[in-house]
């Protein structure tokens, strides 16, 4: 179902948006990590998972689980169900499930939509706790763009990041170590859209 939903979907989007990749180089081919990036639209998990041939299960709200439709799409591409309202550790057990059976887990720490693209939203710091527990990297993810007919949308995939180098450096700070992150997203982000 992931890889023909896939195909689908890539089709569309690209008939729709101008779409640059750049950094694919960083992607590792084998071996557990988690993807992190910003997040403008419902398009972003999509247009992030043609970046790598591997399978991506993205942590997703709880609320796209409600209908039984829903439940079953999104359970079918093996997204992993989170209540944003608390730590839910059921979820976080099936994410390092995921890491654990060297799989590729994918997350948003914005934890919603910014949709202006700038920086500021409120950064959730799962990613940095999760990766810690399951001894893996972070690879950052900027999405550049508006997601509008026909426009250029840039996906730069930028080097991994050493998690346990950061919590070295920043003593265990997992909200720093966040907010770093996201930092060096937007920074890119930033550039991006300055080159346009």
């Amino acid at each position: 179902m992931y890889n023909f939903l896939k195909r689908t979907v890539w089709l569309f989007t690209k008939l729709v948006f101008r779409i640059e990749y750049q950094g694919l180089e960083n992607i590792p081919e084998t071996g557990a990590f988690i993807i992190v990036g910003n997040h403008k639209n419902n398009f972003d998990p999509i247009l992030i998972s043609f970046t790598t041939k591997r399978q991506i299960s993205y942590l997703a709200k709880a609320e796209l689980f409600k209908t039984r439709f829903t439940k079953l799409l999104f359970e079918s591409i093996n997204c992993i169900k989170i209540d944003r309202n608390k730590t839910d550790i059921t979820a976080i057990k099936n994410a390092l499930r995921v890491l654990k059976a060297g799989g590729i887990l994918g997350i948003f720490p914005e934890g919603t939509r910014i949709k202006d693209g700038s920086e500021g939203g409120q950064i959730k710091s799962g990613a940095v706790m999760i990766a810690s527990k399951g001894k893996v990297d972070i690879l950052p993810v900027a999405i550049s763009g508006q997601y509008k007919m026909f426009a250029k949308i840039k996906i730069s995939v930028m080097p991994m990041y050493d998690i346990k180098k950061a919590m070295t450096d920043h003593d265990g700070d997992i909200e720093e170590i966040s907010s770093e992150i996201m930092s060096v997203i937007y920074r890119e982000v930033d550039k991006n859209s300055n080159e346009n």
